[in-house]
Parts: structure tokens; sequence; C-alpha cells
């Protein structure tokens, strides 16, 4: 009951209210459904950033390998290529012709062959010691004129170390094992010790 103003009527005491639990059978949830759109969404996107893995993945691989192998060139190769070699530079391989090599103020002059073909060559950097007729060599460098222009010779070489031959000479004995007079025998000196 209520008054005419919307007010709730007082009526006596008030009724002693129930406080009991009341037994209320639990609400049945339907599992959350993820809408199929979301779904591919994600699918979309893991897609995507394992190609750009593997997108930088293989790139650095190539690049690595690429710039971990060092190719040349054999004169024959070059030779046919030279129009499109034009200036740019490159690594040229073949042996040195006996002969051909000639001091020259600033470097030297030589030829090198391979596969049947010469090519005049132009060295403004003095060659190893082990440079020499008949050895293969490594060329970097471009073609100038009639003639390759190089600033890097490399020689070929094996892998194998052989040192030359020294002459062993016999001592006698008594040569070999000299005593030293006490005023010249060196003391060890240690360190922060004063010197005397």
């Amino acid at each position: 009951m209520s008054d005419s103003d919307g007010t709730p009527a007082v009526q006596g005491p008030a009724a002693p209210r129930e406080i009991t639990p009341r037994q209320v059978a639990p609400r049945q949830v339907a599992p959350r459904q993820v809408a199929p759109r979301r779904r591919k969404l994600r699918g979309w996107r893991l897609g995507v950033v394992a190609a750009a893995f593997l997108g930088v993945v293989g790139f650095l691989l190539a690049k690595g390998i690429g710039t971990s192998l060092d190719f040349y060139d054999t004169v024959p190769q070059a030779l046919h290529d030279r129009a499109q070699l034009g200036s740019s530079t490159f690594r040229l391989s073949g042996v040195v012709v006996p002969g051909t090599i000639r001091r020259v103020p600033g470097g030297i002059d030589f030829e090198i062959e391979g596969g049947g073909l010469r090519e005049p060559v132009e060295a403004h950097d003095l060659p190893s010691p082990i440079f020499q007729p008949g050895i293969g060599v490594v060329l970097v460098g471009h073609f100038a004129g009639n003639s390759f222009w190089t600033n890097q010779i490399m020689v070929k070489h094996s892998a194998t170390y052989t040192p030359a031959k020294q002459a062993v000479r016999s001592v006698p004995a008594k040569q070999a094992v000299r005593s030293v007079p006490a005023k010249q025998a060196v003391r060890p000196v240690r360190a922060g010790s004063p010197k005397r």
C-alpha cells in the first residue's frame, strides 16, 4: 500500500525477513563462442608474421652467403664479357706468362693466360715475394684501354708450408757450453726492487 504521493505506507512493525539462501538452479551458460571472422583474422595475422619472419631470415641468409663467396672470372670469360664488364671492378684469374714481367715506375706489367688466351696486365701494386712466372694469380681491377688495370694481386699457393732447409752447423761440445765469469753473470731484477 502506498500514499497518494507514491511513498510506501508504513504499517506496524516490519515483518521479519527470511535470510536463508534460496536454492536456485545454476544458470546454464553456453561456452563463449569466438566469431568465425575473428578466427580468420588471427590466422591471417599469424600468416603475415610468419611470412615476414621467413622473408627476413631468407634475406639474411642470401646476403650472408652471397658476400662470403668470392667469385672470379677466367681470362676467356672476362674477354668474352668485356663489353658488359666495362670499367667495373671484378676479379680476374689466370697464370702469369713466363718472360712477360717488366718492372715499371709504380708497379709491374705482365701478361696472364687462361684457356689459350692472354691478357696484358698493368699492376700498380708490388706483388708479394712469391709472385713469379708460371704461378696462378687472382687480380682485382678493371679493364682500361687494351689491358687489365689492377691494384691488388693475390697469388695462388698451396696450403702446405715447407720451410727452406737451413744448414745446421755442428759446434764442438767445448764451445757449446761456456761458463760466464761471475762478474758478467746477469741477475734477474724483480719488479719494484731497486737496481744496483
